[in-house]
């Protein structure tokens, strides 16, 4: 799956930023009653898109005074089979090759995944009809470019790079917000990731990232919004607990294009993968130190297993 996009420069792909509002944290027990998204490449907006959706449950006050929207508001909007259909067709026309964005996409993911399941013909045979999508987490992503921030939250994100926003915790909003944040991650990416001469490509930002997500529409494994490791962090992955020695070319804390640091080799025996705070790292028996250190996913720019 991500073979079809993972060498496509960045320039070259459609771009859809999506949202939604909910009547609480539980896709299991919550519902949607908001969705939009946002179709764009690094120049323009093509389109959007925005429905209410009806609940079948109250939504709670204390919800509402986080995002406004009220039962009223909600009451002849679609159902979330209707508006998700709506919404899968929405991606559809906004053209390929494309690459979702969402901002903490695991909580999206589950409640679009689940409720989707309830569309007609969804259920065996539903991914022939709407493909499966790669998507970034843009907090993810945040979180390996800007670390030193005390808060990734899209609000924060969007204050610092001094994007104007509207009502935030309003879906349509939040995913123009969430294009404006996304952009300017990509200008850091592309200072930090690549050699001159080369493009920024999805798969750079998957390494950044440490993982991406699959929607697979249809498919209700994947419905609960697995995250996928990076290829490289895969590597290790299975690798942990086989005493495998492995070479990594790690990026340096102080690595910039001022300081002239260069990436630091040596190898390691990969423990376990555990991720703290939406950011991935792997624990591993460092042969050089000889002692047991972390590793930052993002930081890990090379892989390879020693030949015996």
């Amino acid at each position: 799956m991500l073979e079809t996009v993972a060498d496509l420069n960045v320039s070259d792909v459609r771009f859809i930023a999506f949202d939604t509002e909910t009547t609480g944290i539980s896709s299991a027990t919550d519902c949607i009653v908001e969705i939009a998204a946002v179709a764009f490449d690094e120049e323009f907006e093509q389109r959007s898109f925005a429905t209410f959706v009806k609940p079948h449950i109250p939504i709670p006050r204390e919800v509402i005074r986080i995002h406004g929207i009220d039962d009223s508001m909600v009451a002849g909007a679609p159902s979330a089979e209707s508006a998700l259909a709506d919404f899968l067709s929405f991606l559809s026309l906004a053209g390929a090759p494309r690459v979702l964005v969402a901002h903490n996409a695991a909580f999206d993911l589950g409640f679009i995944g689940r409720q989707a399941m309830g569309i007609p013909g969804i259920r065996g045979g539903g991914e022939g009809t709407f493909p499966a999508e790669i998507v970034l987490d843009s907090c993810m992503l945040a979180k390996a470019l800007l670390p030193a921030l005390p808060t990734h939250r899209l609000g924060a994100l969007a204050s610092h790079f001094k994007i104007e926003t509207g009502s935030l915790h309003r879906a349509l909003e939040d995913v123009r917000a969430l294009k404006g944040v996304f952009l300017k991650l990509l200008g850091l990416a592309a200072d930090r990731t690549v050699p001159s001469g080369r493009g920024l490509t999805i798969l750079d930002l998957v390494n950044l990232c440490g993982g991406y997500f699959v929607y697979a529409p249809g498919d209700s494994k994947a419905a609960r919004g697995p995250m996928r490791l990076a290829p490289r962090i895969e590597v290790l992955e299975k690798l942990c607990g086989t005493d495998t020695k492995v070479a990594i070319a790690y990026e340096s804390e102080k690595k910039g294009p001022s300081t002239g640091e260069a990436d630091d080799f040596r190898y390691i025996t990969p423990l376990r993968v555990k991720t703290k705070g939406m950011r991935i790292f792997i624990e591993a028996h460092c042969h050089r130190d000889g002692i047991v250190k972390t590793f930052r996913a993002d930081r890990i720019k090379q892989v390879k297993v020693r030949d015996e």
